[in-house]
């Protein structure tokens, strides 16, 4: 690849639209290629483009649109334009294919699966958190192992669909997302979206009435914001034009492709899974460019979303499918260290009957933690219990009804957990365990509890509760126990 400066009959300017159109070569440029491009007219110089934010532009069949203004410039105006280029015959295309993870590294790491999204027999209520709003539905399509988002036409109505926990992102590590889904009919008012996303932060693919674009939310300000990079200014808009050849109809099912770099000012790559193939759609690369993080958080969840922004003119649907969360290069659950707390009873143990199931302990997260809604996992590590004289019963549940229950944050203030000892009585929830021991008993609560991680519905206001009880199997005694646990924030 050389660095070259273009000959004045090699580009055409027009000014009063801020575009360039790069003439007479036989490669497809990208943004990355334009290096730098001055207006060295001796009554008007200056530097007009630097890929620094205002100074930068997007470009499409190497026709550049320029952010700065340029409306007082002239056509004639000579500009000094310098790009990188090699000869079609001789490039090797090694960026932003399928073959490279977002940080540029061949892929040749094991992945590791995150969350799988499949719904074969249900819509997997123990994996997913659905909220409606208004009259919307969700409908279970067995044969198609598909679920139906469905809404009415009022103002508001609305489904989500998200994956229980959100994801932990570990710094380094090139996660890759992958989601399938049918975009229905769009309409005036008419808002779907899929991706990796929540209220304030994510990566978005979205279909607004029918205009298709990606987006970048980030909450760095306190509210949402959002880059809204609609399809006409991909880098490969998929229509036919660009790179790929490829027209995507997105009337019919889709693949959806995400990676990124986190590190706060990494980049996003976007694209679709075509023929067993990605094919990169567009990538915005903040380094270099902007003075800020360009996202709040990467820790996310999977989410597929349909909202009816206003009144519409008839009901409306989109259909979630499948979709996979992996890692490449590490394990953000097992490899991040996280903070690992004990809980202990007291000497005494809690006293427990022959004919009643008594808790001993409840520990949920903290909705709120300094100051912010808690989006963490809480994972169950080891659980020992013990009673000197009797074989006992220990029950292990997943968001069990507690009576009773008065709960406090975690003595170690570092701790986003909540601890409940007061509860009088316990009933339902999802039994995740039953461990009968003479004396003592140690549980490698890992294996037993994997993938139940303890985080918060999609409103950050419920958390899930983890309860351990226990019933004699004799006559009355006393059980003391023990319980480790990990956070990750």
């Amino acid at each position: 690849m050389a660095k070259i400066l273009l000959d004045k009959n090699e580009y055409d300017f027009v000014a009063s639209t801020k575009k360039i159109t790069i003439k007479t070569f036989d490669v497809i440029f990208d943004i990355k290629d334009i290096l730098l491009i001055r207006n060295v007219t001796s009554t008007k110089e200056a530097t007009i483009f630097t890929g620094a934010i205002g100074k930068s532009g997007a470009i499409l069949n190497n026709v550049l649109t320029l952010d700065f203004d340029t409306t007082s410039m002239a056509d004639t105006d000579d500009l000094q334009i310098y790009i990188n280029y090699i000869k079609a015959s001789q490039k090797v295309e090694l960026i932003d294919n399928d073959v490279f993870t977002s940080f540029g590294r061949i892929r040749t790491a094991e992945s590791k699966s995150l969350f799988d999204g499949q719904f074969k027999y249900d819509e997997r209520p123990e994996s997913w958190r659905t909220k409606t709003v208004g009259t919307a539905s969700i409908t279970h399509l067995p044969n198609e192992m598909a679920i139906d988002m469905n809404i009415g036409t009022a103002s508001g109505d609305k489904v989500i669909r998200q994956s229980d926990f959100y994801i932990p992102y570990q710094s380094g590590t090139s996660p890759i997302i992958r989601e399938t889904f049918l975009f229905k009919i769009g309409k005036p008012n008419l808002r779907q979206e899929v991706g990796l996303f929540d209220d304030e932060n994510g990566f978005i693919l979205r279909k607004e009435n029918n205009t298709i674009s990606f987006i970048i939310r980030d909450f760095l300000t306190g509210t949402q914001n959002e880059l809204v990079k609609q399809r006409s200014s991909w880098n490969d808009p998929m229509d036919g034009t660009g790179r790929s050849k490829i027209n995507l109809d997105f009337s019919l099912t889709q693949h959806l492709v995400i990676d990124f770099q986190a590190l706060y000012v990494g980049r996003v790559r976007f694209g679709f899974d075509i023929g067993g193939r990605t094919i990169n759609a567009h990538d915005e690369d903040f380094a270099n460019r902007i003075s800020t993080a360009y996202i709040s958080t990467a820790t996310l969840p999977i989410r597929y979303q349909i909202t009816n922004l206003g009144a519409t003119s008839s009901a409306s649907s989109m259909k979630q499918i499948c979709s996979s969360y992996q890692a490449e290069g590490g394990d953000p659950i097992n490899d991040t260290v996280g903070d690992r707390y004990l809980i202990n009873s007291t000497t005494s143990g809690v006293s427990v009957g022959s004919s009643v199931e008594v808790p001993l302990f409840s520990i949920r997260p903290q909705a709120s933690f300094k100051g912010q809604k808690f989006r963490g996992i809480i994972i169950p590590e080891e659980l020992t219990t013990y009673a000197k004289k009797r074989p006992f019963r220990t029950i292990i549940r997943l968001n069990p009804i507690l009576s009773g229950a008065v709960w406090t944050n975690y003595s170690e203030t570092s701790s986003a957990c909540q601890l409940d000892t007061s509860a009088s009585t316990i009933s339902g929830g999802k039994l995740l365990g039953v461990l009968d021991s003479d004396k003592k008993t140690t549980k490698d609560l890992s294996k037993l509890l994997e993938k139940h991680f303890l985080s918060t519905d999609i409103d950050g206001l419920v958390p899930d509760v983890l309860s351990v009880s226990s019933i004699s199997l004799a006559a009355s005694t006393n059980v003391l126990y023990s319980f480790k646990h990990k956070e990750i924030k």
